[in-house]
């Protein structure tokens, strides 16, 4: 059994509320009293003070549906004077879902209609990069899962931990 030790401040009930948003963002405090076994004044208070964790509330879309079916990941290491130009080149670009500094560069998810047009942005890059590796997406395991489908053990060991 897989041992979830975390450095936490919140409670059983609100480890599964945060389970059960991270899943369905549009619940309704109601719905969530049978499986808290808390009134529903209770929850909603839970859920309200739970604002402070979660950051916002999105839909996740199906980019293929969208006529978006090329997915890559990009890693950048930018030229050392490119640094500037190239967060503003890829925060501008419609095509750029995800942007992330890392250690030793940038990590990008670029969604894009057919192979050449991520070809072509690709090549848009080097004038920026010493270094570019790109990665495209086959299949994605497993997406947005972090306290999701936590079992009753898992959150009986993380609120023991905590």
């Amino acid at each position: 059994m897989f041992n979830l030790v975390l450095d936490l401040m919140l409670s059983k009930e609100e480890l599964y509320i945060v389970g059960r948003f991270r899943e369905n963002s549009r619940l309704k405090a109601n719905s969530l009293t049978g499986f808290v076994g808390r009134s529903p004044a209770t929850v909603g208070k839970m859920v309200s003070t739970l604002g402070t964790v979660m950051r916002r509330f999105y839909s996740v879309l199906d980019y293929s549906r969208l006529g978006y079916s090329v997915r890559v990941l990009v890693f950048l290491k930018p030229r050392i004077n490119s640094r500037d130009e190239l967060i503003t080149h890829l925060s501008s670009s419609i095509n750029i879902n995800c942007l992330q500094r890392t250690t030793s560069g940038f990590f990008i998810e670029g969604l894009f209609r057919n192979v050449a047009d991520s070809h072509d942005f690709l090549e848009t890059l080097n004038c920026y990069c010493s270094k570019v590796e790109i990665y495209y997406q086959v299949d994605e395991l497993k997406s947005e899962g972090f306290f999701c489908d936590l079992s009753e053990d898992d959150l009986d060991n993380i609120s023991e931990n905590s």
